[in-house]
């Protein structure tokens, strides 16, 4: 027997958001233990079709890379759903599932067979080969966990590739997916049970998000439809899997916090997470607060909100990956992150407040926030820092010198305005990129403070602060040195 975990994810074209959610769960799994993660089909990214394909990387890329990099420093064995690899088609990609070991080598790769050729309704026809190859071979991978069998999505309606992959010797299937809600709803659980029983063997569900297909519409005034309805019957799915909690990933998703809370407390889930961003924390303060503030009376009979359910059922309710980025004006127009740097600071303090009062409630830990970007400048340090000690400081640790944006791939759009401004780097530990800083004042100072914190016991980030308050102290290059020096030999929790 082996623990193994799978990740809900809400993919979108923001191919570092998902990285960085992607992550976050995989290392959370693996702190509790799971020896095998899986993601879900279009791990890495899930929007418009004809990027999809120009962004198309080899099984070698970058993307492959890092997961792999992962699964070696967790040492566990990863499932990547599926990303999207490169064919010899220019028009189309491979749909392809990458198995990983514990070292980061490619155990197996499975290019998807059947394709999403439907119409399903008048709203929903789909075409995946329009930009996708299909592959032809089964794949089994060998491992120490055992035999393996991949297949992904649409596959799930194909029994033979099922029975094809058993008598290959598979002792588990996986299924990573991104399935509809119209057909998700009626088909998805059927289809599962039906290949596990057929097969006689147990087949991993690990869906993508699982609400990740709903429209709220609040200007409509219109709920999704069935929402209610589909929401319980994947809530029963999961409950019947063993899972002990579930992932709530929607374009509103404080929106259904009363439901389900309340049916997950009713079918015995133990934690709800929630995936947000900062303007939908404040859209939504005062149910929040509401919510909060009633949970304490709520269990002594008083009426209560969300967060006052998960008070008094015993939920553990989570506020996570939420992309803060920074808290300067600048580096929230690089991250076109479309909030103030007041609004940002009003939602992470709310959050950090929700916490500190409820005992079940994380608003905390696994959120986004990157103050060293290419044009970083000391000026927006300083705000920074400033504003994580005020209302953030859970989020100083991201405050440290050596870690800034990564680079990873042409995908990024940030990638090509560094490379349009010069300040692009070849790199060979940082995932084939870094950059240079724009404002050499910048370079200046993460480069003394990176070399200052090696070895030192304190936070990187104070040791940050202390330089760059040496910067603004010190105009004069030779008296700035001599600065640098002295916090060089300060005692061990000098700026602690």
């Amino acid at each position: 027997m082996f623990v193994a975990a799978v990740t809900q994810l809400n993919c979108t074209s923001d191919v570092e958001a998902n990285w960085k959610s992607a992550e976050a769960l995989i290392r959370r799994a693996a702190g509790r233990g799971a020896q095998l993660v899986a993601t879900p089909e279009n791990a890495n990214y899930l929007g418009p079709h004809d990027r999809k394909v120009r962004c198309a990387e080899p099984l070698g890329g970058a993307t492959i890379g890092r997961f792999a990099h992962l699964a070696d420093t967790l040492n566990i064995h990863l499932l990547v759903g599926s990303f999207n690899e490169r064919s010899e088609d220019p028009h189309r990609c491979y749909n392809t599932s990458v198995l990983l070991g514990p070292t980061g080598k490619t155990l197996a790769f499975y290019r998807k067979i059947h394709l999403f050729d439907v119409d399903v309704s008048p709203e929903v026809r789909f075409l995946e080969s329009d930009t996708v190859v299909g592959g032809s071979d089964p794949k089994i991978a060998e491992t120490s966990l055992g035999t393996i069998g991949m297949s992904i999505c649409y596959d799930l309606r194909f029994p033979e590739l099922y029975r094809k992959l058993v008598d290959r010797g598979a002792t588990l299937l996986t299924v990573p997916s991104a399935f509809t809600a119209t057909t998700g709803k009626d088909h998805w659980e059927v289809l599962l049970r039906a290949r596990a029983e057929i097969e006689a063997r147990f087949v991993r569900r690990d869906g993508g998000c699982t609400f990740c297909t709903f429209r709220y519409q609040p200007l409509r005034r219109l709920p999704p439809r069935g929402a209610a309805e589909l929401l319980d019957a994947q809530l029963v799915a999961l409950r019947d899997l063993g899972a002990r909690g579930f992932s709530l990933q929607t374009e509103h998703p404080l929106a259904y916090l009363d439901h389900v809370l309340s049916r997950g407390a009713e079918l015995g889930f133990e934690e709800v997470h929630v995936r947000t961003i900062p303007w939908l924390v404040l859209r939504h303060e005062g149910a929040l607060r509401r919510a909060a503030a009633a949970g304490v009376g709520r269990q002594l009979g008083a009426r209560g909100g969300a967060a006052g359910a998960a008070d008094a059922h015993g939920v553990e309710l989570v506020l996570g990956q939420v992309g803060f980025e920074a808290f300067d004006d600048l580096g929230l127009r690089v991250f076109h992150k479309g909030i103030s740097p007041a609004d940002n600071r009003a939602a992470a303090r709310l959050l950090g407040e929700l916490t500190d009062a409820h005992p079940r409630f994380e608003g905390t830990r696994g959120h986004g926030f990157i103050a060293l970007h290419p044009w970083t400048r000391p000026a927006d340090l300083r705000t920074n820092l400033e504003a994580c000690r005020a209302d953030a400081p859970w989020l100083l640790a991201d405050l440290d010198p050596r870690r800034r944006l990564e680079l990873y791939n042409e995908w990024s759009p940030l990638f090509w305005k560094a490379r349009d401004d010069g300040l692009l780097e070849p790199s060979r530990d940082r995932f084939g990129w870094t950059f240079r800083f724009a404002d050499d004042a910048t370079g200046e100072i993460v480069a003394v403070a990176s070399s200052l914190a090696r070895g030192r016991d304190e936070p990187g980030w104070r040791v940050l602060d202390a330089v760059l308050a040496a910067y603004e102290t010190h105009p004069d290059p030779a008296e700035r040195k001599r600065a640098y020096l002295e916090i060089r030999e300060a005692p061990a929790g000098a700026f602690s």
